[in-house]
């Protein structure tokens, strides 16, 4: 029984350990692959039997081991996406744009949006325009501003917010 199993795991044994890598591994790869692409999905696959592992000593014996197991792979997985996103700046799509020649595309939207922007105040357009028509970074942008990186990264923040707002007010 898998319960058993995770008892012993809960006692560093690695023969515990082993069965149940190799009852669930295929599983948990199959159902991470399903969301993902096959070199993510073997990567998270090894990295939830790690987590199981490290956190046997977490698992509380009232819920299923393989809803625990499925439940750290799903977290892995959604944590990647989000760090995935976080790091997919408005700046990267734009370039894609032109990767993918979508020029002509990309010359309407980059005209749609100078037109909106004019609809901001000066700040906000200020440093949008530094950010994506520049291609600046944030110290190069904080030194333009006489001001420390955190706060051009909030300004940003805000005039993206309030460009948004903007848009969708626009929209309606």
């Amino acid at each position: 029984m898998l319960e058993d199993l995770m008892v012993q795991i809960k006692n560093a044994n690695q023969e515990a350990f082993k069965q149940l890598y190799e009852r669930y591994s295929h599983k948990v790869f199959n159902y991470l692959h399903r969301k993902s692409d096959r070199q993510l999905a073997e990567d998270l696959a090894q990295t939830t039997f790690v987590k199981v592992f490290e956190r046997a000593s977490t698992y509380k014996s009232e819920y299923p081991v393989s809803a625990w197991i499925y439940t750290i792979a799903k977290n892995l997985l959604m944590d990647t996406y989000r760090k995935r996103q976080r790091g997919y700046t408005h700046l990267e799509r734009l370039k894609n744009l032109f990767i993918d020649d979508h020029a002509a595309e990309l010359e309407k939207m980059w005209r749609d949006l100078l037109i909106d922007l004019k609809l901001l105040d000066d700040k906000n357009r200020e440093i949008i325009l530094m950010r994506y028509k520049e291609g600046l970074e944030f110290d190069e942008i904080a030194k333009k501003l006489d001001t420390s990186v955190v706060n051009a990264r909030k300004l940003l923040s805000r005039a993206n917010q309030s460009l948004k707002v903007l848009l969708e007010t626009e929209s309606e």
